[in-house]
């Protein structure tokens, strides 16, 4: 299976040791699962990275970098009930007021933050030393419940999601192997969760635009045969060509549906038949004093127009559609 969604996802991880279970379990699976699948990748490494408070080009492309991201995946361990330090420097130093959030006024002293990055799907990874046990009932899951409503909740807004996002694993030092192997195919479960969800979207996407570029093509064709009546030549050269300055047929998912090259063929015809129908039609009334001439030219006309008359009468507009599903379907089954 391969998804290459085109979506940008973003990896944050935040751990010292290259060979500890964030960063050479959760990190590397997450990384190399979006690879597999041809996805786009970016990363911030805030420890190999030189990153201080002081070093502003540096928190500049992290912002650079998170407002290109569509999806984002966080790793870090708990030390002292909190993340490490570096993750929480980055929570200061780039997820900075007018950039991540601002605060909307309400009255007097009180407001609300607004998030400013709400359209970006995050998902995060702590790590834990401790059991399970004494973090959610004595310390009231506490790390997780800052993270969530006191950082995600202003920069991401309110969603339930994030909750469910937010797993921790815990014990990770003192379980067995097997119980690690565990925990990174459920990461492995959660980044293919996520690709077939971008590609959900993409799908309705993509079948809205196939089913709005159909009826377009419907449209033009009952226009063509209203305007036949009438031989209205100005009116369906107007037609054909608001629609094709409507309508990308160089865009690949448009192709995927349109048979080009015959559309373009149908156009190209009934241009060539109105201009030479007319163009008869000018010879008729320049030879109107040549009787015989005249009938001959007029003659020629009525059959050209008895033709053409009657190829847009039988224009049917699935004639002009491929057999082809959309793009993204294909490539997801």
């Amino acid at each position: 299976m391969s998804f290459n969604t085109d979506q940008n996802n973003l990896i944050i991880i935040g751990h010292p040791n290259k060979k500890s279970f964030c960063y050479n379990g959760i990190f590397k699976t997450i990384y190399d699962t979006l690879l597999e699948n041809n996805e786009n990748v970016e990363v911030i490494d805030l420890y190999r990275d030189d990153f201080t408070r002081e070093n502003i080009v540096l928190i500049n492309n992290y912002k650079d970098k998170l407002s290109s991201a569509n999806q984002i995946y966080l790793i870090s361990p708990v030390w002292w009930f909190r993340c490490v330090p570096l993750v929480e420097m980055f929570f200061d130093e780039v997820f900075t007021p007018e950039f991540a959030f601002k605060f909307i006024p309400v009255v007097g002293l009180y407001g609300y933050p607004k998030p400013l990055l709400a359209k970006k799907t995050i998902r995060t990874y702590l790590t834990h030393g401790a059991p399970a046990l004494p973090v959610m009932t004595i310390f009231l899951n506490s790390v997780k419940l800052r993270l969530v409503m006191g950082v995600y909740s202003f920069v991401f807004g309110w969603k339930l999601s994030i909750w469910f996002k937010t797993k921790q694993f815990f014990s990770v030092p003192f379980i067995a192997n097997e119980k690690r192997k565990k925990f990174l195919r459920a990461v492995k479960k959660d980044v293919i969760r996520d690709l077939k969800r971008v590609n959900k979207k993409l799908d309705k996407r993509s079948n809205f635009e196939n089913s709005n570029l159909e009826r377009k093509l419907k449209y033009l064709i009952l226009h063509l045969n209203s305007n036949i009546g009438k031989l209205n030549y100005t009116l369906i050269k107007k037609e054909i060509n608001e629609f094709k300055e409507n309508n990308n047929l160089e865009n690949e998912k448009t192709l995927d549906r349109v048979n080009d090259s015959q559309l373009f063929n149908l156009f190209l015809s009934i241009d060539s038949d109105i201009d030479e129908i007319e163009s008869l039609k000018k010879q008729a009334l320049i030879k109107k004093n040549n009787i015989l001439m005249h009938k001959n030219i007029k003659r020629e006309v009525n059959r050209k127009r008895n033709r053409f008359v009657s190829k847009l009468k039988n224009l049917n507009f699935k004639d002009y559609l491929t057999d082809k599903k959309p793009i993204v379907s294909d490539k997801f089954e």
